[in-house]
């Protein structure tokens, strides 16, 4: 059988190995971050605080991710919270690269980063418009047609990135604190802090989060891999 230790040492590479790989697309692409961050008090009265990052990838898709789900002591204050989420932007190399963060406050103008040229938005302007239906106005996929034309229209093709990968829901965050209800119980109150982010930020990596939280489909292949989880969990003994 195989030991706690291992186990627990299995799961740590996994982490880091996926940890590395985020760390790496996010590096690489020539666009900002969106961030939303939330708080959420466990049923054994911890503080948690879960960070997501969107953005568009360099394949034009627009991607999701949970970057971490820390354990917040009190006090909960505005500063406390601010510097935690600063020390978890350089940890991830972001610190120069967000664009938003959670209520849109620090949406800067964009004309304060972008000055693109006359002429490139001459000829967007100047482009012939696209005549749709209703049901291919429906169907228009954004991301594709800012795909298509990224040699066409580069500077406004970095902004568009920047602007769709604004969040419009609380889908990433509702996931996690849901995650993180399960694997932190009033049964299960002695699992480590660090260990609860290794499996929970693990699990988005791998699996993502679902399209809607209230989707049925979603929902069972999200209790699936929680059960998975925390059968992992209560197993071997990531505990103290």
């Amino acid at each position: 059988m195989v030991s706690r230790i291992t186990t627990v040492s299995d799961i740590e590479k996994i982490y880091d190995k996926e940890r590395i790989k985020l760390k790496e697309i996010m590096g690489r692409i020539p666009n900002k971050v969106c961030l939303t961050s939330d708080v959420w008090t466990a049923s054994t009265s911890e503080g948690y605080i879960c960070l997501t990052a969107h953005f568009v990838d360099e394949n034009w898709k627009l991607v999701s991710c949970l970057l971490n789900f820390l354990r917040m002591k009190p006090p909960h204050t505005g500063i406390a919270l601010e510097a935690t989420l600063f020390d978890c932007l350089k940890q991830w190399g972001i610190d120069k690269k967000i664009f938003t963060v959670e209520d849109f406050k620090s949406w800067n103008s964009i004309e304060s980063r972008f000055v693109p040229e006359k002429s490139e938005l001459d000829i967007y302007f100047d482009d012939e418009l696209m005549e749709l239906d209703e049901e291919q106005s429906e169907n228009f996929d954004v991301l594709l047609y800012w795909k298509l034309n990224e040699k066409k229209f580069p500077i406004l093709s970095i902004m568009a990135r920047d602007v769709l990968s604004i969040p419009i829901t609380t889908v990433a965050s509702e996931s996690s604190f849901s995650i993180g209800g399960r694997v932190l119980t009033k049964y299960r109150s002695s699992t480590l802090p660090e260990h609860i982010q290794m499996l929970i930020c693990t699990r988005s990596w791998l699996y993502g989060f679902p399209e809607n939280i209230n989707d049925e489909e979603d929902i069972n292949t999200m209790d699936e891999c929680n059960n998975e989880m925390t059968m992992t969990q209560h197993t071997f003994g990531l505990q103290d």
